[in-house]
């Protein structure tokens, strides 16, 4: 299994525990470890046989610029949700 590494994604939100804490955007910092085969990508030279980085960054801006959420474990699973949704065959 490969490792794909996203790290210091710059991303803003509502988030956090306390309603004052969600009544404005605020910085937020994302990293992605992303875990797959990486060997049919290497030989095809394709897209579609890889995870494509731009849409796994646009899914974690996405959670981000969502709901407001309370914590941080739910906005990680959010994110790794849709990611292995759209990435499902990899």
């Amino acid at each position: 299994m490969d490792e794909i590494f996203i790290e210091g994604l710059q991303l803003q939100g509502k988030h956090g525990c306390f309603a004052a804490e969600r009544d404005e955007r605020r910085d937020f910092e994302v990293s992605m470890r992303l875990f797959l085969d990486t060997s049919r990508a290497a030989k095809t030279d394709s897209l579609e046989d890889t995870i494509d980085y731009p849409k796994a960054m646009a899914i974690a801006e996405g959670v981000l610029e969502g709901e407001s959420l309370r914590l941080i474990e739910k906005l990680a699973d959010m994110i790794a949700e849709r990611l292995f949704v759209r990435f499902e065959l990899l």
